[in-house]
């Protein structure tokens, strides 16, 4: 359409639906000129959310494995010992993405937030007392007290000895993720999404400390 043209909408308000979307009937004017008739898509923000979605879905990482061990020399976690879990900073954020339709007559667009709700850590020990721990809040990314176990902490009560591969636990890390939208063209439309969670599993190996007691004779 040249620069100088202008479009008006039917004042009949004339309408076709073309391969499931609503289509308008507007009029060309170029110099006070009619110069043809054109059918032109409308779009309303559940249009694009879809694509807003599948932008930000993309942009969640799985999460990077992030213990912090009781004996730090070895990184060795042992049953019995509190082990505190953390999520990198660069996982543990918000995430955002904006889709957009545009035509000559209207702009759509839609704003899709995902911001971190919940770290989930899942022992992979099916003889433990219970199957993991979570945390919310500062506790992913809080500094490590080792004398006082942080919010993220999980305590094993077996040695991974006791794992099928008699190795390891298959342990897994997970962060869940609360989604909304909002459309800036339309104050009307926002809404939450159902949440998304990535999860990354790794080798989980538990050492066993015995402690030796020794009688001594009285005297």
């Amino acid at each position: 359409m040249p620069a100088s043209s202008t479009l008006a909408e039917s004042p009949l308000g004339e309408q076709t639906v073309i391969g499931g979307f609503e289509y308008r009937y507007y009029s060309e004017i170029c110099g006070g000129s009619f110069v043809r008739t054109v059918w032109i898509r409308q779009y309303d923000p559940a249009d694009v959310l879809l694509e807003a979605f599948d932008r930000v879905e993309r942009k969640l990482p799985a999460p990077t494995p992030l213990m912090i061990w009781p004996d730090p020399d070895f990184d060795w976690a042992y049953a019995q010992v509190p082990i505190d879990f953390r999520a990198e900073p660069g996982d543990w954020q918000a995430f955002e993405a904006t889709a957009t339709a545009s035509t000559p007559v209207q702009t759509v667009s839609v704003t899709v937030r995902a911001e971190p709700a919940e770290l989930v850590f899942v022992s992979g020990d099916p003889q433990g007392v219970s199957p993991g721990a979570s945390c919310s809040g500062d506790g992913p990314v809080a500094g490590y007290d080792p004398l006082v176990p942080g919010a993220c902490h999980y305590t094993y009560v077996n040695a991974s000895s006791t794992a099928q591969n008699g190795k390891s636990f298959p342990a897994t890390i997970g962060i869940s993720w609360d989604i909304d939208y909002w459309s800036t063209t339309d104050p009307s439309y926002s809404g939450s999404l159902p949440a998304i969670t990535r999860e990354t599993v790794f080798p989980m190996e538990v050492a066993e400390v015995k402690i030796l007691g020794v009688n001594r004779p009285a005297g």
